[in-house]
């Protein structure tokens, strides 16, 4: 059985980091060994699934600088090691450092691509030397859907494979929310989940919250994710003043980090995604769905390319607040079509469980050469 190491630098329980420890822990035609370049929740997560873990640190100590050249020298020695057979790399960091350890090791390297690779956050220099390691290090390319493939410029004119993000589907759905007992006076629950930060875009939530309101629609918000990058706290701050502002402290609720996002979904009667620039995939999505519930979707989301609009899901042109109330004031004024919304979300999500494209992955992994 071929040995495979999924490597990712970071060890913060995020969503490529998670869909790692799901995926590893699905596979059974090759032995996942993960690496991780620094130490974090992951690792407990990761072997509390009984998956075999090593850290090989990216820095020496603390603040000290990455050294990229001895740390891919370091890591190719630590693949030759462990006999691996393949380097599976899957964040920008290890698509660097892994793709020439993997090189250097003379072991084939398959990247898997989870956000865009001209994403703003990279900036100009770190964005063209994430394309030029996807053009030449990796003997596979893998992306979560055709907007992922395409930002990587002239790289995605190479052969790459498109496999969507595996989720773990429950064991049974909640029913769509207009099936769902109600007391009498009883809010109908929004909800958006994920990282707080500016881009996600929960600003455009409370302000499509408060037009609702001021309509006489009986809603409320939660608000499910924490920060953690410099600028969110800010962010962050900004949305809770909004909220006072507005009047709308008693009506939106701001939950911080959750341990099972699923059990947050379950509770809500419609999900929000409200990103304001493109999202490589968006398993939030998927995961909404697969728990029946109705879900409005940024037209730019690379997941809405697998789905229905008007079937499966709700869209809005992204950034638009007022898209966003209206595509929401549809499913309200209308419980039936929350339900067959709810419906058929679960029909769709059924395409994306782990027991469906976790093979595709091993058989790319097995399949892949020098």
């Amino acid at each position: 059985m071929l040995t495979v190491a999924f490597f990712t630098h970071s060890a913060r329980p995020s969503g490529a980091e998670l869909l790692v420890a799901r995926v590893a822990a699905a596979m059974t035609q090759v032995r996942p060994l993960v690496i991780l370049g620094e130490h974090g929740p992951l690792e407990q997560i990761l072997r509390e699934r009984g998956i075999e873990t090593l850290v090989v640190p990216l820095r020496a100590g603390e603040g000290a600088r990455v050294r990229p050249w001895r740390y891919a020298r370091g890591l190719a020695a630590t693949l030759r090691g462990r006999n691996v057979d393949r380097v599976y790399t899957h964040s920008a960091k290890a698509h660097l450092l892994g793709g020439i350890a993997g090189r250097l090791a003379r072991i084939p390297v398959i990247s898997h691509a989870h956000d865009l690779l001209g994403a703003p956050a990279h900036g100009p220099l770190p964005s063209l030397a994430l394309r030029t390691a996807f053009a030449t290090l990796p003997s596979t390319r893998i992306a979560n859907s055709t907007l992922t493939k395409q930002s990587a410029g002239w790289a995605a004119r190479l052969a790459w494979a498109t496999v969507a993000c595996p989720i773990d589907t429950p064991e049974q759905a909640a029913p769509p929310s207009a099936e769902r007992a109600r007391a009498p006076g009883q809010p109908i629950r929004l909800l958006v989940l994920g990282r707080i930060t500016e881009w996600k875009g929960q600003d455009l939530a409370i302000r499509a919250l408060s037009t609702l309101r001021s309509a006489g629609h009986p809603v409320e918000l939660d608000i499910a994710g924490d920060t953690q990058f410099p600028g969110d706290d800010e962010y962050l701050a900004r949305l809770k003043q909004a909220v006072a502002d507005l009047r709308l402290t008693p009506f939106v609720h701001f939950l911080g980090h959750v341990d099972r996002p699923d059990e947050i979904i379950r509770h809500a009667d419609i999900v929000l995604h409200t990103s304001t620039r493109p999202e490589p995939f968006g398993q939030v999505i998927i995961e909404s769905l697969a728990a029946g519930r109705p879900t409005v979707v940024a037209a730019n989301a690379g997941a809405v390319e697998l789905l229905t609009p008007g079937v499966d899901c709700e869209t809005y042109p992204a950034g638009s607040a007022s898209g966003l109330t209206l595509a929401i004031r549809r499913l309200i004024d209308e419980p039936m079509r929350r339900t067959t919304v709810g419906a058929a979300a679960i029909a769709s999500a059924s395409r994306f469980t782990t027991g469906r494209i976790v093979p595709e992955i091993e058989n790319l992994l097995i399949a892949t050469r020098k």
